[in-house]
Formats: structure tokens, sequence, C-alpha cells
């Protein structure tokens, strides 16, 4: 399989895996509000954030996910404090490791 089809697929993939676990948290009860938005930008860098429910209204905490398909890469995100207006990030992990942890062990 060709390079850019490999990249192509894991994004479709990694894109699907987010919506899935997206589903999965609005669908529990007692569940709190999430909002998403999306972009995709140039050299194939995609980007997703969520502001998870913690923090209440005025102090949102959010999550952004970065998907880079070029470096094959996922980073992770976390903003605590809106106001602080401060980055952390969580995780770095390159997809291949992602979805060979992901795939049921035998």
């Amino acid at each position: 399989m060709p390079s850019a089809a490999r990249t192509n697929t894991a994004l479709t993939l990694t894109a699907c895996g987010l919506a899935a676990a997206l589903g999965a948290l609005m669908a529990q009860p007692n569940h709190r509000e999430a909002f998403a938005d999306a972009v995709v930008g140039p050299n194939d860098v995609s980007m997703v954030t969520l502001t998870n429910g913690q923090g209440g209204i005025e102090n949102p905490y959010e999550t952004l996910y970065v998907l880079d398909s070029e470096r094959e890469m996922l980073f992770v995100y976390y903003i605590e404090n809106i106001s602080y207006r401060r980055l952390d990030i969580r995780t770095a992990v390159p997809l291949s490791t992602l979805f060979r942890d992901a795939r049921p062990k035998s």
C-alpha cells in the first residue's frame, strides 16, 4: 500500500475513533455537555477541540487533539483553565503505536 494511502487510512481511522469516543461519552446518563470544533489545516494537520464539561461555564476545561498525518502522530493538549491561556501537552503518540495497542490481544 503506498504511503499516501496508509496515511489517509490512518487519518480516517483516527477520526472515526475520536467520533466513536465522543459518541460514547455523550451516550452516558448524567453526562456533561461536550462541544467540539474541528479544523483541517495545511500540511495534513487536523485539529479538534472539546470542552470536556469540567470547570464550569466561567472557566471551562478544554482538550485539543492535533493529528499530524504527515508525521503520523497524535498530540493531545489540555487547557485546565481557559482564563490562564496556558496549553499543556498531555501526550504525543505515533499512530502506529496507537493502533497496535488498540488491537485485541490474541
